[in-house]
């Protein structure tokens, strides 16, 4: 049966949404969540949260959706989640491969959801994760209902897609925007929404400043088409948004995903029903968004990129918990013990209490019974039914008459608690990752431009060559040089593999598989399962910083499914990285790093599009400039960051830090600038000559290594 899931900020949230129809939430604890400003649960409130939820046949998921480090996995993880996982918890929402490896061993039936964060965008990705042991799969929601079908046809676990709520402008998953121009992560659950904020393109100022800003999603109309592609689980976005808001918004879906399951041939939004959606909240009107398969600047709000209502403040409205009706019957026999019978639903529990004497004096009353006897009132239910059967001139005390009560409340508590419960295996899980000595770490550059790759070839220090997708796409040139030379060479897959391009990106990557001494790099999941698909060998694929092995355990994870090197994450600081396994990891120690992937265009969305993929410049409002650049043939642009990522002048603590390798990436950097950056790695990390930085490049950051994320 298809679920209708709404978000849950706090306990009062959650009721609202559960009375209006939901039929699980998502809500996060005092840890690791990805709104690590929402009000939250605490312990006490979501152990109160798991009964109330299962005793009404609701079901509650925990977010643990964002990347962990080395120590809150090892001291903190299974502490935090083995209360909640003891109490019944139903899943467990998961970003990191470290978090996702370390619970299906610990708590091995606890259901794992692969959280909107791996970002699923193909069938590829999705057979991965299910094979790797996800029950369900919150795709993407730059995905169509076509693609959502693709997927649907291909893997039995549960496809969960977003139907109401905020979008972001980049992939999720795979922006750092917050994180490196802010130090607010959103990997790390804090996210600062920069784009919310103004820009403007190639130094142009429009009245439409606000380029990243999309309109919210609404899919109310939509619902039939979406059952129809396979949708199972309905998500409703809002977990930091007024429980008013949450309770009206879940309301019309519940009511309208009904009407959709009866397959109603003339399925319409009642035009009061849509005003009322408008009315709860909305960024100038409502979107679609990628289901229905057009991406224009119809999705972006130009003007206005707060969450507006278009009706004055509603009154607060209070939510109580809901009693849960129960049928009472009761007998008094004397010389027999007393019955009490409790029927909540289809549960059933039958409790006898002390033996019922025949009175000497006052006798025992009806009145009596129902005022001690059915005095439900601080307890989960109400008595909707009851029936007395007393036997004349009885005896049973007012005490034994309570204790009989509460003992039958009890069983049938823990009767339609007892499904939930199950306790989970409670073993402790070691990271056992092997540490290899690096005498000798190897130099790799990845060029995007054939001036790049002559360059690099002529440096005797460089051991290996990684080639952007994008320069793949080119000629004979390209195939030539490669099959010329004697270093490694390695293919970057796209940072976004959809459906509809996979046979494109395949074809691509056969044309050079002929070569020797060839590996692959992936930047994400998708990328992993095409590979597979391929029939790569796991020890030629190199997983890129999009994978996020923050930790060791991340590692092991990826490590026990057969993959051998990895790619430092870009916001872990010195002491972290000092702390970290980095024996099987190359370190980027220059380049732009990507601070956004989006299926959007800006050049498309501001009327420039010339059907060329020319890069463009995305200007803050403190006049830093992002390099935009266009994927034309896979349709997506990758925004980077404004200053290049150098690290080079930490030769000496890089060095001291055992990495296998180290990576230059160069993106539009000219021959001058590769000349100057070669020779500025080879003084610092070959020579050990100290040069100035300064001098060397015009700007640049040290990214997070020496700050780090929260």
């Amino acid at each position: 049966m298809p679920e209708l899931l709404a978000p849950a900020g706090s306990y009062e949230m959650m009721l609202a949404v559960f009375e209006a129809g939901a039929d699980a939430v998502y809500l996060a604890g005092e840890r690791f969540g990805a709104r690590a400003y929402a009000k939250n649960f605490n312990e006490e409130e979501l152990l109160r949260a798991l009964d109330y939820a299962h005793l009404h046949n609701k079901k509650i998921y925990l977010t643990v959706n964002t990347l962990l480090k080395n120590r809150e996995i090892a001291d903190e993880l299974y502490t935090y989640l083995h209360p909640y996982v003891k109490n019944g918890l139903d899943a467990l929402l998961v970003q990191d491969w470290g978090v996702f490896d370390f619970v299906k061993n610990v708590f091995p039936n606890l259901q794992l959801h692969a959280s909107t964060q791996m970002c699923i965008t193909s069938t590829k990705g999705a057979k991965f994760l299910e094979q790797q042991g996800a029950s369900r799969i919150v795709l993407s929601r730059e995905l169509s209902l076509q693609e959502i079908s693709n997927i649907h046809k291909n893997v039995k676990a549960e496809l969960e897609v977003f139907a109401h709520g905020a979008l972001c402008y980049s992939y999720s998953g795979k922006c750092l925007l917050s994180s490196l121009i802010g130090g607010r992560s959103g990997n790390r659950g804090r996210c600062a929404q920069p784009c919310r904020l103004s820009y403007n393109l190639d130094g142009v100022s429009h009245d439409a400043e606000y380029l990243l800003s999309l309109k919210d999603l609404s899919t109310i109309d939509i619902l039939p088409q979406m059952l129809e592609a396979g949708t199972h689980s309905f998500k409703i976005e809002g977990r930091m948004k007024q429980k008013e808001y949450a309770y009206q918004v879940v309301s019309l879906y519940r009511k309208y995903l009904d009407i959709a399951l009866e397959q109603v041939s003339d399925f319409k939004v009642a035009p009061k029903d849509r005003e009322m959606l408008l009315n709860a909240g909305n960024r100038c009107g409502f979107t679609k968004g990628y289901l229905t398969g057009c991406v224009d600047s119809q999705m972006v709000t130009f003007v206005l990129p707060s969450h507006k209502k278009k009706t004055k403040e509603q009154p607060s409205l209070e939510f109580v918990e809901q009693k849960i009706p129960v049928r009472i019957s009761m007998e008094f026999r004397i010389d027999q013990p007393a019955i009490m019978t409790l029927t909540a639903g289809d549960k059933s529990v039958c409790v006898c209490g002390e033996t019922v004497l025949a009175a000497s004096s006052r006798p025992l009353t009806k009145e009596e019974v129902i005022k001690k006897g059915a005095a439900f009132g601080t307890t989960p239910f109400e008595v909707t039914d009851l029936e007395i059967e007393l036997d004349d001139n009885v005896f049973y005390s007012a005490k034994s008459l309570k204790t009989l009560r509460r003992q039958a409340v009890q069983e049938l508590m823990e009767e339609l608690l007892a499904k939930p419960r199950e306790v989970f295996a409670e073993t402790v899980y070691h990271k056992n990752l092997s540490s290899l000595e690096n005498k000798k770490p190897y130099m790799a550059v990845k060029v995007s431009t054939i001036e790049q790759l002559e360059d690099s070839l002529k440096r005797s220090f460089v051991d290996a060559i990684y080639v952007d997708f994008d320069l793949l796409i080119g000629g004979e040139k390209l195939l030539d040089i490669l099959s010329n030379t004697d270093k490694k060479v390695a293919l970057c897959l796209p940072y976004v593999i959809k459906e509809q391009t996979s046979a494109d990106i395949k074809k691509i990557l056969t044309k050079y598989s002929h070569l020797s001494n060839i590996n692959y790099i992936a930047n994400d999941y998708d990328g992993i399962g095409m590979l597979e698909e391929l029939g790569i060998s796991k020890d030629r694929i190199i997983l890129d910083a999009g994978l996020y092995t923050f930790s060791d355990y991340a590692m092991q994870g990826f490590w026990k499914a057969g993959y051998r090197t990895f790619t430092v994450p870009y916001e872990l600081n010195e002491k972290e990285l000092l702390h970290r396994e980095n024996s099987h990891s190359e370190m980027v120690v220059y380049g732009y790093l990507p601070v956004m992937q989006s299926a959007q265009c800006l050049r498309k969305n501001t009327g420039q599009c010339t059907k060329d993929s020319a890069i463009v410049f995305l200007t803050d409002r403190k006049k830093q400039k992002m390099m935009v650049k266009p994927h034309c043939e896979l349709c997506y642009n990758t925004i980077y960051n404004s200053q290049p990522l150098c690290l080079i002048q930490h030769a000496n603590k890089i060095k001291s830090m055992n990495f296998k390798g180290y990576r230059l990436e160069f993106v539009t950097e000219s021959k001058k600038q590769v000349m100057r950056i070669l020779d500025y790695y080879e003084q610092e990390f070959i020579k050990k000559e100290r040069w100035n930085p300064d001098i060397m490049l015009d700007s640049y950051t040290n990214g997070h290594f020496k700050r780090g994320v929260e």
